[in-house]
């Protein structure tokens, strides 16, 4: 496992399988030759993915308005379903769906070295260089080659905690205009006395494409070692993974799911939504919940509440039976776990039957 570890820390394709059925070096070095090549023959294109209705010679156009250069750009991909969800509410008025992850540390605070770190693991995940921009009814996410990630440095103020600076950064960073085309990742590197916390901002849209686990990782490995890891192969990247989500058979996944679900039918609920993009919050309403006497040990308010929500569904699909949830795919492919964050598991899908009074059942 430790050899294993280490050639894929180098860029090196072989599996822990491959060294386990080799029973000499040779043989494991003709098996990591035949990774090696078989990684070249899969390997991805960058712009394979560009939609249908946008040709190579209309990239200019597209990204004109975001005043983004051609030249500037890694690669264009469309968003999953799952992805186009996040962006329009990361960009709404509440913002919701940005998200701010910590890393603490103790001792000397060295500022260079850690921002080195930083440019270093922004260049390696391109995900932390993609930047969306609205098309059609949905969106796409630029990969640019390089980033404008920004990375401040906050004093903490005598009296002042990590904690007590942290919050009041990210207040700061909330109230500030998100703008399509601009890199959504920033850090901000916070030092009080002998303690630093660095703070990194991310989107739930790029959650989808990478683990933060390993992009944390990868970041204390950055900063423990002058030696620059190779980049993995992009068999374990996200455009990989859409890739192979293009080539996945939708119909026959739908089919699985409608018999495990004893033959219901999905309803479009989306194409008939939308999402107002920076809209005034309005005036607030203030409403209160009554308390509600659970009398079985069986279900929760929770549980009440998704019953609701079925019942409006019902109402909306005009069905006395309805299934709700979220399936997403390409989530059981080989190696996923090493592309995608663990936030993004399949929802549990609920059922409710209207048959006579109105009951519920998980």
């Amino acid at each position: 496992m430790k050899v294993t570890r280490e050639l894929r820390f180098r860029g090196i394709s072989l599996r822990l399988a491959a060294v386990l059925k080799s029973p000499r070096l040779s043989v494991m070095a003709l098996a990591m030759q035949f990774g090696e090549q078989a990684t070249a023959q899969d390997a991805y294109r960058p712009l394979s993915l560009v939609p249908s209705d946008v040709t190579l010679a209309r990239v200019d156009e597209l990204l004109q308005p975001w005043e983004i250069q051609p030249s500037a750009v890694d690669d264009i991909m469309p968003t999953t379903d799952e992805q186009a969800r996040h962006v329009a509410l990361i960009y709404s008025a509440a913002r919701t769906l940005l998200l701010y992850h910590t890393l603490d540390g103790s001792g000397p605070l060295a500022i260079d070295k850690l921002e080195i770190a930083i440019a270093r693991l922004v260049a390696r995940f391109s995900i932390l260089r993609t930047v969306f921009m609205p098309h059609r009814n949905s969106f796409l996410q630029v990969v640019l080659k390089r980033s404008d990630t920004h990375t401040a440095v906050v004093e903490a103020s005598n009296g002042d905690t990590l904690d007590m600076v942290c919050d009041r950064s990210v207040e700061n960073d909330v109230v500030e205009d998100l703008l399509f085309g601009t890199c959504l990742t920033r850090f901000i590197i916070i030092h009080c006395k002998d303690q630093y916390r660095i703070v990194c901002r991310i989107s739930h849209a790029q959650h989808d494409g990478m683990s933060i686990a390993n992009m944390w990782t990868a970041f204390e490995a950055l900063c423990s070692t002058d030696r620059v890891p190779r980049a993995p192969d992009n068999k374990h990247s996200f455009a990989q993974h859409m890739r192979t989500l293009a080539k996945l058979d939708t119909p026959a996944a739908l089919s699985h799911w409608q018999r495990l679900l004893n033959k219901s039918s999905p309803t479009r609920l989306k194409a008939q939504s939308t999402c107002q993009l920076n809209f005034d919050e309005g005036p607030s309403i203030t409403s209160t919940i009554f308390e509600q006497s659970m009398r079985s040990i069986d279900y929760t308010f929770a549980t009440v509440l998704k019953a609701a929500w079925a019942a409006v569904l019902a109402k909306f699909c005009a069905k006395q039976d309805v299934v709700f949830g979220t399936l997403i795919n390409g989530r059981s492919e080989a190696d996923a776990q090493e592309i995608l964050g663990p936030c993004s598991p399949d929802d549990d899908r609920q059922r409710l039957s209207r048959a006579g009074p109105p009951c519920y059942c998980e």
